[in-house]
């Protein structure tokens, strides 16, 4: 181990799959799981993982045209799997898709509205909103509505319809209204959220993640615009879809967590669409992790570009202060974890008072603890909190390495560091998480609805044979080869808890 300047004890040392955190080694992809996950969805196809290639000029690659999500699979404490929240975080993932994509069907309306001078009303949900959507509507079978677009009369309504349906095969037209579903086009094809869990249960069940030995592990659904002569602009580009399982533990490993507040600003609603997680946002989330570790700690504090506080690198923050608890609003440009609007629930279900609010530094330093939420963090309480006593010396460290034509002057840097001791309201917001993962527990019986049981017995096989048809491309027989050897290994296993691999 190796003492910073940040007064902590902490290395980051990538060893194959591993990394040593102050919690303890962080399981990446490998670990128990390394070799585990075989099949990939990619491109509208199960494929073998070491299939799933891209173009060299494919967009992802060039300009980070992408987008993707963060999801987790639980095993309940009667073995059981289940996924969390999947509805809520697919919404998000269609909902970048379209901070993306939407610029197709904004290129048909502006020469309409602009030509023909027509006024138009837009009727959109808010992020929280679309979430309580999400979740009921997966429940009830429907699919949500993304916009509705009040066009004023009949004619107007079928003109602006006529326009969307270019890119929008499944746009409706009520009266004087015009509906856009919540879907996303890719592959050829439309994912609602019933599509992309049916494609999860499947991928789940091929890969026999439910015999995986973890508490958890990761999921990865992403996408990135095809193939083009590398303009500047994703108009009229497809967008390919995959889905990786991920074996891992947790993020920020079990122990102590020590974050500092870093020179680097969390992104502006103003810049960007922080509301979507779009690959090119997490640069700015690389570079403060980036400088975070070099100089010690486990991850990095952002402040938005008031200097309030905004979120870690890749994680929600709360404060607590006399025994209320205090988070960014989503209005300061952070990013709108599901995790987090799930502490928010489940500490109200707890009689907790929670307030959105901007948070100062001096208030997260003042404050009597301080948690993290995240689909990878999870719930985490944090140690420490340093913030330099100058910043201009930490960002000089930073610019070692870039031409400024400048003749720059590295020294120390000293540290104000906090510790937090008080726990008690993290602990509760940590424990009521992981009870939502024990059968018939307070807060299972209360949100037991943000939880979907993942195949087993029967229908895993189900499932596996359902995948069998997507199945396709030069190695298509093969795939289908393994997955019918793996439903016949369960078969003649006869109890379907076997170990196969």
């Amino acid at each position: 181990m190796v003492k910073f300047m940040g007064g902590v004890e902490n290395s980051f040392i990538m060893e194959e799959c591993m990394v040593e955190t102050p919690g303890g080694k962080i399981e990446w992809f490998g670990g128990e799981g390394r070799g585990y996950v075989k099949f990939v969805y990619w491109n509208g196809n199960f494929v073998f993982v070491e299939d799933a290639l891209l173009h060299p000029l494919n967009q992802g690659l060039h300009y980070s045209h992408a987008f993707f999500e963060g999801q987790r699979f639980y095993r309940m404490d009667d073995g059981r799997w289940v996924s969390f929240r999947f509805p809520e975080h697919f919404a998000r993932f269609i909902a970048s898709y379209w901070a993306i994509k939407g610029y197709d069907s904004l290129k048909e309306l502006v020469p309409l509205i602009n030509t023909e001078n027509i006024t138009i009303k837009v009727e959109n949900p808010s992020m929280d909103r679309l979430y309580e959507e999400a979740g009921s509507s997966y429940t009830k079978g429907t699919i949500p509505i993304l916009l509705k677009i009040d066009a004023g009369n009949r004619e107007t309504a079928e003109k602006i319809r006529n326009q969307l349906i270019k890119n929008i095969p499944d746009v409706l037209l009520e009266d004087k209204v015009v509906k856009v579903p919540f879907v996303m086009y890719a592959d050829g094809r439309a994912y609602g959220i019933p599509e992309l869990m049916g494609l999860t249960k499947e991928l789940f069940a091929i890969n026999n993640l439910d015999m995986l030995d973890a508490e958890s592990f990761y999921y990865r659904p992403f996408a990135t615009i095809s193939n083009s002569p590398l303009k500047l602009q994703t108009l009229g580009k497809e967008v390919v879809l995959g889905f990786f399982p991920l074996p891992w533990g947790p993020y920020l490993g079990k122990g102590d967590v020590h974050m500092v507040v870093v020179p680097w600003k969390r992104i502006s609603p103003e810049q960007f669409k922080t509301y979507a997680k779009m690959a090119g946002h997490y640069t700015n989330s690389v570079l403060s992790a980036n400088l975070a570790r070099v100089f010690g700690f486990a991850e990095g504090i952002m402040l938005d570009m008031d200097g309030n506080v905004a979120e870690g690198s890749a994680m929600n923050i709360f404060i607590v202060k006399n025994g209320v608890v205090y988070t960014p609003p989503l209005e300061s440009g952070i990013l709108p974890g599901i995790t987090r609007d799930s502490v928010i629930k489940l500490l109200r279900f707890l009689e907790k008072e929670v307030v959105e609010k901007e948070i100062s530094v001096d208030e997260l330093l003042s404050a009597d603890s301080v948690f993290l939420t995240g689909t990878a963090a999870e719930v985490m309480p944090v140690t420490t909190i340093s913030v330099p006593k100058d910043f201009e010396k930490m960002r000089e460290y930073d610019g070692m390495f870039s031409p400024s034509g400048k003749t720059i002057e590295i020294k120390p840097v000293e540290f104000r560091q906090v510790e937090y001791k008080d726990r008690k309201i993290a602990d509760a917001a940590r424990e009521a998480f992981f009870d939502l993962f024990k059968r018939g527990s307070k807060t299972n019986k209360e949100f037991g609805s943000w939880l979907q049981e993942m195949p087993h017995d029967k229908e895993k096989i189900q499932m596996m044979r359902r995948a069998i048809e997507k199945a396709r491309g030069e190695r298509g027989k093969e795939v289908k080869a393994e997955i019918k050897a793996r439903i016949n290994t369960l078969k003649n296993a006869g109890a379907f808890k076997a170990k196969v691999f």
